[in-house]
């Protein structure tokens, strides 16, 4: 806060008089409070968007893996194609820890 002694002369000291007087820390204190408030619901969107996208990830491949469940005496997909199996297989256990991690921070997120 301005005190009189640094406030100057005249006009000047007037002015810097009605700064001081117009500007609280009250404003301060609210427009931080506002900027949080903003920024926290811009990212809890955000990870609400991203949440709902690896679920929907999530329950498309589930049911691609229930697809390639088979019959008593049917091949399935994956011995007909064994290389592309083994393709998706590592690429699977590669985002596997990402994937972790992920849900681990929507679950601290949703605290």
């Amino acid at each position: 806060m301005l005190t009189v002694g640094t406030l100057g002369t005249g006009s000047d000291a007037r002015r810097k008089a009605h700064v001081a007087k117009r500007i609280s820390p009250k404003l301060f204190r609210e427009l931080r409070d506002t900027t949080r408030k903003a920024l926290s619901d811009v990212t809890a969107a955000v990870f609400e968007e991203i949440h709902q996208g690896l679920e929907a990830e999530f329950d498309k491949l589930s049911m691609d893996l229930h697809s390639m469940v088979v019959e008593r005496g049917e091949v399935s997909e994956s011995q007909r194609f064994p290389e592309t199996a083994a393709a998706i297989d590592t690429q699977l256990n590669e985002i596997d820890p990402l994937i972790t991690r992920c849900r681990e921070i929507i679950r601290d997120l949703s605290r």
